[in-house]
């Protein structure tokens, strides 16, 4: 899937410094599909779906009127996503998906310190 081995962080550095999502656009690091099931099983390339969950890279500021709805969603906050939502794209050699703020249907909320 990359063709460079970027950490998460660089990831985020690089979607944050030059990519700047419209309205209420979000920039989704989706996860690894699991090619191996928990009991060993080799999956067929047929079988294995995208996964529908991802780190957030970059925020929109929303649309106008609209823009409280976006500061609930942080850079490198995890967040679950609708399976045929978005498009997907390639950036230094990454591929990201870019789905609308009403496509995320969970996120995960910060841990109380």
């Amino acid at each position: 899937m990359n063709k460079k081995d970027y950490t998460l962080q660089q990831l985020i550095d690089i979607c944050q410094t030059e990519l700047a999502p419209r309205e209420d656009r979000v920039v989704i690091y989706q996860d690894e599909a699991e090619k191996v099931t928990k009991g060993g099983i080799i999956k067929p390339e047929i079988s294995i779906h995208k996964p529908s969950q991802g780190t957030i890279m970059a925020v929109g500021p929303g649309v106008l009127g609209q823009e409280q709805k976006m500061k609930d969603l942080e850079v490198g906050g995890r967040c679950i996503y609708g399976r045929f939502a978005g498009v997907d794209i390639e950036w230094a050699d990454t591929v990201f998906i870019i789905v609308r703020q009403s496509d995320i249907m969970l996120r995960e909320k910060k841990k109380p310190e």
